[in-house]
């Protein structure tokens, strides 16, 4: 008998069929003589539902109005949950529904961002050894003012792996409506192919740089805990994509895995900035929980790329409290991002960028490199048929017989 963590997201979350079709997979991870213990998403647009209602009463400027919006924003996962059991209990399985207080699963205070610093799992304990199914809520979580957090978008995948990790599960199994992680967007690239295997560190920054598979948050606890991890669709039996530790051969493989594209973000230029207000600009960053990527610092410039919808507030904040500099925003630009095993020691890779930059007559505006990743900024109007050339002179495209 093993323990299994299940978690299905918004879009297998997103209708009765879908919920009950979610169950019967539930059922058959039981028949197999294993312990489940299920964590959902609020059904597909419950969500923005209620975000966009939450904003038709505020503009969220406060900690106090942010522990409002996440008392509102994490009922979608409570719907969930029940409905779940429902199900359940309609195919004779017995289930109850956990909301993320009752275990608990403890955050740290930072309303709508929160991070979980704990999770006793007990009371899951207890229930699989009555036999019952426990149906937990994802994304939400409370700290120690009792109130209620939550965990960011994506959170449910975060809520899932932390479970696992604190029942010290065989595995957990990431269910959404996408058979696997791909080498890259479907959408854009036709012939992206699914990736069988990746490493724990591919997927991380996979998952940070724009595959919205798996957040970010979710693949580092399971590194960090050794959590066995896969990524599946509810919607077919295809075998899915694994996370796992390192591969069992071919040891120095130093090839690109997968491009990712991000279009959500913005490049931010500071121009005559001193030390001093360099730091300012951190104090900011940290205040607001605001993540920032592709940093370059030389004398007198700070520049970084940062999420659209962190925008406004990081230039509110900076205006008021740094004088005295200049400051260009530029938006109509995406994020490039190959990764794979230590591809920067590969000369071929980097070489290849601007062969092929040539050959599609696109503009480097910026160029970023790290030993499992090479970030590249170009313009919004060049990005997706730069990713085209890049994907196909990588080796990355399927073969269609």
């Amino acid at each position: 008998m093993g323990k299994v963590v299940l978690k299905f997201g918004g879009t297998s979350m997103g209708s009765v069929e879908r919920i009950l079709n979610a169950a019967q997979i539930v059922k058959e991870e039981i028949a197999q003589n294993n312990d489940v213990a299920v964590v959902v998403s609020a059904m597909s647009g419950t969500t923005d539902s209620l975000i966009n209602l939450v904003k038709s009463f505020s503009n969220l400027n406060s900690q106090h109005e942010l522990a409002e919006y996440d008392s509102i924003i994490a009922t979608g996962e409570t719907i969930s949950a029940g409905l779940m059991v429902l199900a359940l209990e309609s195919i004779g399985i017995k289930a109850t529904s956990l909301q993320g207080w009752q275990l608990p699963i403890k955050t740290n205070a930072v309303h709508s961002k929160a991070f979980i610093s704990d999770i006793n799992p007990s009371v899951i304990s207890t229930l699989f050894q009555n036999k019952i199914v426990p149906v937990i809520t994802g994304f939400q979580g409370i700290n120690d003012n009792n109130r209620i957090t939550t965990l960011g978008r994506g959170g449910s995948d975060t809520t899932a792996v932390a479970i696992a990790a604190s029942l010290s599960a065989d595995k957990c199994d990431i269910y959404t409506d996408v058979d696997g992680v791909y080498t890259a967007d479907p959408r854009i690239i036709p012939l992206a192919s699914k990736i069988e295997k990746l490493t724990y560190d591919e997927m991380i920054e996979m998952a940070s740089l724009g595959s919205k598979v798996l957040q970010v948050r979710s693949v580092t606890i399971a590194k960090e805990y050794n959590v066995g991890l896969n990524v599946l669709s509810s919607f077919s039996r295809k075998s899915g994509t694994s996370i796992i530790k390192n591969y069992d051969g071919d040891m120095e493989n130093n090839n690109v895995r997968g491009i990712s594209l991000v279009s959500n973000e913005a490049r931010v230029s500071i121009n005559n900035i001193d030390p001093e207000n360099t730091q300012k600009v951190y104090e900011i960053l940290q205040d607001k929980s605001i993540t920032i990527d592709i940093v370059q610092i030389s004398e007198n410039l700070l520049e970084f790329n940062i999420p659209n919808t962190e925008l406004d507030i990081f230039l509110d904040s900076l205006n008021k409290t740094v004088n005295n500099i200049e400051i260009n925003v530029q938006k109509a630009i995406v994020k490039i991002s190959l990764v794979g095993m230590a591809i920067k020691s590969n000369p071929a890779v980097m070489n290849t960028i601007f062969s092929e930059a040539l050959k599609c007559n696109t503009k480097i505006l910026k160029l970023a490199s790290s030993e499992m990743k090479i970030s590249i900024i170009v313009k919004a109007e060049e990005a997706e048929q730069f990713v085209r050339c890049l994907h196909s002179a990588y080796g990355l495209d399927v073969t269609i017989s």
